[in-house]
């Protein structure tokens, strides 16, 4: 019943936007969003390597919105976004799910860039769930490219057995802010698959999506099922702790080899006890600087 009123609420709402959709450059700004839902290990990995990318400096914001994890007993969320300019920490307390998080990230997104006019505003919409590594450096900047290159209005890997139209991946997804925020256009919603109708709307309105293959060339990797398997230990009465799943890396053989490597080769700065050292390399890359806006 939820998920019901969730998706007819929001979707009447698409036809009735509240501001003018952000304009398009033609270069491309990407704000990350992501959700943490005592997801706080994996997150760590995903900022360390999401840093690391060679277009690190084309971040404009990354928005994580924490749903009243209980797996940061040190706090490094907050020094996080005391410590970096870019990343922006919503807390969240109540309607825990994914699709209302990253709704209330987005305006959270708009709220910032109204009250930090010098900062650029961000033009593409990057969803990515807490639990992806970034693997190839240059993946961030071949999505930019693809956006810039192509006239591309959504990109991510497509799930091509649905009919009528194939559907990417909701875990990696990025999405033009222009056509995000456009008249008709659904936002997430809380459901099975949270990016389904707007990708759908997105389609009907002849937007065009681009097939990348970000799981199957190990641009990156997906684990999966991490925030449903860590309910059950930090929320065993939410609805997530009935679905205990084991990770699915995305059917991507060696996926698993790789985030073991990937986290030995991390370890001095992941886990409880290395909060510190992260936060200064975090601190010293790309995200730990203010970013300028850009001049015609």
């Amino acid at each position: 019943m939820s998920q019901r009123l969730d998706q007819a609420a929001i979707r009447a709402r698409s036809w009735f936007p509240t501001a003018p959709p952000t304009a398009w450059s033609g270069h491309a700004s990407p704000a990350v969003l992501t959700v943490n839902y005592n997801t706080t290990e994996a997150l760590k990995l995903m900022l360390l390597t999401l840093s690391q990318q060679s277009a690190a400096k084309r971040i404009a914001r990354v928005v994580v919105i924490d749903q009243c994890s209980r797996d940061d007993p040190e706090g490094f969320l907050p020094q996080l976004a005391a410590t970096c300019p870019r990343i922006l920490l919503i807390t969240r307390r109540w309607r825990l799910h994914h699709a209302p998080g990253m709704r209330a990230g987005q305006r959270a997104l708009a709220r910032s860039e109204q009250d930090q006019p010098a900062f650029p505003g961000a033009n593409l919409l990057l969803y990515v769930d807490p639990d992806i590594a970034f693997l190839r450096p240059e993946l961030l900047q071949q999505i930019c490219l693809k956006f810039e290159d192509e006239d591309a209005a959504f990109l991510g890997q497509f799930r091509r057995n649905l009919f009528p139209r194939p559907e990417a991946q909701a875990s990696f997804l990025a999405v033009r802010r222009d056509w995000a925020e456009r008249r008709g256009i659904s936002p997430w919603v809380h459901a099975g698959s949270p990016a389904w109708f707007q990708q759908r709307d997105l389609w009907a309105a002849g937007a065009k999506g681009v097939d990348f293959p970000v799981f199957r060339q190990a641009y990156a990797l997906h684990p999966g099922r991490t925030a449903v398997n860590r309910a059950a230990r930090f929320r065993p009465w939410s609805s997530y702790a009935s679905e205990q799943e084991k990770a699915h890396f995305m059917g991507e053989p060696m996926a698993a080899e790789h985030l073991a490597a990937l986290r030995q080769r991390h370890a001095g700065l992941l886990g409880v006890s290395n909060g510190s050292a992260l936060l200064e390399a975090l601190k010293s890359s790309p995200l730990g600087c203010v970013p300028l806006r850009e001049h015609s």
